[in-house]
């Protein structure tokens, strides 16, 4: 095999069994962070929340 075959596989050439490993299955990941919780918007009055939501419909 030479050099430019590593860079430039062929078409439909199979993965070599050297390098390519299978990809985890999802029940083999551990379960993702949740997000935390939202924080109230502190410094921002409900009178200009409300604007806010206005303008932006």
């Amino acid at each position: 095999m030479t050099a430019s075959s590593y860079a430039f596989p062929t078409p439909h050439s199979r993965p070599r069994s050297d390098v390519f490993t299978p990809s985890a299955r999802a029940s083999d990941l551990p379960p993702l962070p949740r997000l935390p919780a939202a924080l109230p918007r502190s410094g921002v009055s409900a009178d200009a929340r409300l604007a806010l939501r206005q303008l932006l419909g």
